[in-house]
């Protein structure tokens, strides 16, 4: 799920547009979703499952919650690529779909929670391929859920409070690839700092061959890395 550091440069537009909703996206993510998962595994603690049940729910609450930090992270030191952001969408969708199946199929309550990979596809690439092929994961999910194979749905009244807890998430996460851009000082600022770490990325940390190619002298290379807080 990391991007390939010597890539070919997207184009301006396109590259903004992808850090900003896809990486905007991917930053969020964990933060909206950790509460929920904390409530749903609190929400469980005293449902009548089996013992292998509850541990395996909560084994893959703290995977993917795991997945989405250290996402959230490497993207502090790494510029967000095309490739990076579609395989995590894809692999969500895929979690999602296994999460919605073993808990209910079509009753399950994280059933609203597949439809963000693919708002956010659409969202950062457009009408491109990786949007055609994001809707057609999610038909394919939609059949799985409601086709596949038949798990228990979760017990009431724990399934029900599940549900409007993923439902508002889903609403967030559904929100955040549309949510509206910041001041312009914070677009610039955000813009420069993607910059920077490409830049930084390409040279393997060279500070001086960086500050070269940005136009920018060593010294006021190194303050605008402290200042966007890229100082190892």
């Amino acid at each position: 799920m990391l991007p390939a550091i010597d890539a070919p440069a997207l184009p301006s537009a396109h590259a903004a547009r992808l850090r900003e909703v896809g990486g905007g996206f991917l930053r969020l993510r964990p933060w909206v979703t950790g509460p929920a998962m904390l409530t749903a595994a609190a929400l469980l603690a005293d449902a009548p499952l089996p013992t292998r049940q509850r541990v395996a729910r909560y084994a893959g609450f703290a995977a993917l919650f795991a997945s989405f930090a250290t996402e959230a992270r490497l993207l502090r030191r790494r510029t967000l690529s095309e490739r990076w952001l579609f395989t995590s969408l894809v692999v969500t969708a895929v979690a999602l779909t296994a999460a919605s199946v073993v808990t209910g199929g079509a009753a399950s309550p994280v059933v609203p929670l597949i439809f963000a990979p693919t708002v956010t596809a659409f969202a950062a690439f457009g009408r491109r391929r990786q949007s055609t092929v994001a809707f057609a994961l999610l038909v394919a999910s939609l059949a799985v859920i409601a086709f596949g194979p038949r798990f228990p749905p979760l017990p009431q009244p724990e399934r029900a409070w599940l549900l409007l807890v993923f439902t508002l998430v889903s609403g967030t996460l559904l929100r955040l690839p549309s949510a509206p851009a910041g001041p312009l000082r914070e677009r610039v600022a955000a813009f420069e700092r993607s910059l920077i770490v490409e830049a930084l990325q390409r040279v393997r940390d060279n500070h001086s061959e960086a500050a070269r190619r940005l136009g920018l002298t060593r010294v006021t290379l190194l303050d605008k890395i402290k200042r966007h807080g890229l100082a190892r």
